[in-house]
């Protein structure tokens, strides 16, 4: 097999690939039932570009290291009152799913010592990153709080702007209808 040919068969099966994973998301009443209660806006799937990130306790985190997990990626800001009001529910979510395919990063495009000073206030276990990749100005991210549903393979699936109740019932079946999903 040629070389032109290798990379027409790679692309089909990773085109392949997305596209079914996509329908599987798309033509599931449910799952599309539960982002619309939560206002989660639906998308076809986006490549996530890699990031390279340190967490406030200095451990590394990346997309690539990530692959496999659903990634509930929250864009926030310690001045942002309605950022503050939802990082409770999101503790719940968080600790509903930590020990499955599931990981949460909440960025902050703050320096370093302004979120450890928050943090010191408010005892969160999910991962805290203050944004060193530039990935408010590469997502455009213009309003906060703004949260990326990521699936297993990198994909962005959903969005929301603004905060929410991630404690719901309705948050909870979401992650755990999209954890099973991915995990078939």
């Amino acid at each position: 097999m040629n070389i032109k040919k290798f990379f027409i068969v790679v692309f089909t099966f990773s085109f392949l690939s997305v596209y079914s994973n996509f329908l599987v998301y798309s033509d599931d009443k449910e799952l599309n039932d539960l982002f619309k209660a939560l206002r989660i806006t639906r998308i076809e799937p986006i490549p996530m570009s890699n990031f390279n990130l340190k967490d406030i306790n200095e451990n590394k985190l990346s997309l690539s290291s990530l692959k496999g997990k659903i990634i509930f990626l929250n864009f926030w800001a310690t001045w942002c009152p309605p950022c503050i009001r939802e990082m409770p529910s999101m503790q719940i979510l968080y600790d509903k799913f930590k020990n499955k395919d599931f990981a949460m990063i909440a960025l902050s495009d703050e320096d370093k010592n302004t979120v450890k000073q928050f943090l010191n206030k408010n005892k969160y276990t999910f991962s805290i990153v203050s944004d060193e990749s530039d990935l408010f100005n590469e997502y455009n991210i213009s309003s906060i709080p703004t949260t990326f549903i990521i699936n297993g393979e990198g994909y962005i699936i959903g969005y929301i702007v603004g905060s929410t109740d991630w404690s719901k019932k309705e948050a909870i079946d979401l992650f755990d209808k999209i954890i099973k999903l991915n995990n078939n």
